[in-house]
């Protein structure tokens, strides 16, 4: 895939219809070298009905911004519980035990003044 970001801010500018035509041929590029094809198109397919549905630009960003979010999110959740799983059965963290490696917990230390 060869992507110019030059050329393609000069295209949206002076040319939006070629521009989309660039643009759906890389994404399509980029899909077609992934292993999970349907997933990739799936995905685009879900974006492609946000930028739709964006009554502008701007909205649209934002829409897109909040389901990347959403995915880092869920991503974010499963990792911690793969670190939870993975503490308990290391035996770093027994289940049912409040130590300051679970979340919104802290152990204070106190310091002598100089």
């Amino acid at each position: 895939m060869n992507f110019d970001f030059d050329k393609m801010m000069v295209l949206a500018r002076d040319n939006p219809d070629e521009f989309e035509r660039q643009r759906i041929m890389l994404l399509d590029e980029l899909i077609q070298s992934r292993r999970d094809i349907a997933r990739a198109n799936a995905f685009q397919s879900h974006i492609d009905m946000e930028r739709i549905k964006a009554k502008n630009p701007l909205a649209c960003c934002f829409r897109l911004y909040s389901i990347m979010w959403g995915s880092f999110l869920k991503m974010d959740e499963q990792l911690q519980k793969l670190l939870q799983t993975q503490r308990r059965l290391c035996g770093v963290d027994p289940p049912g035990e409040n130590n300051a490696s679970q979340p919104g917990e802290a152990t204070v230390l106190m310091f002598k003044k100089r």
